[in-house]
């Protein structure tokens, strides 16, 4: 394991945490303007 494996799962794992707080955004919008 070098270096750049090291930064590219650090990279992986920053994404599907953007990812699913993007999602949450979305569905907790969606939620509200359906009520």
């Amino acid at each position: 394991m070098g270096q750049g494996s090291l930064e590219r799962a650090k990279r992986e794992r920053e994404r599907m945490i953007l990812l699913r707080l993007k999602n949450g955004f979305l569905i907790k919008k969606k939620v509200s303007n359906g009520a």
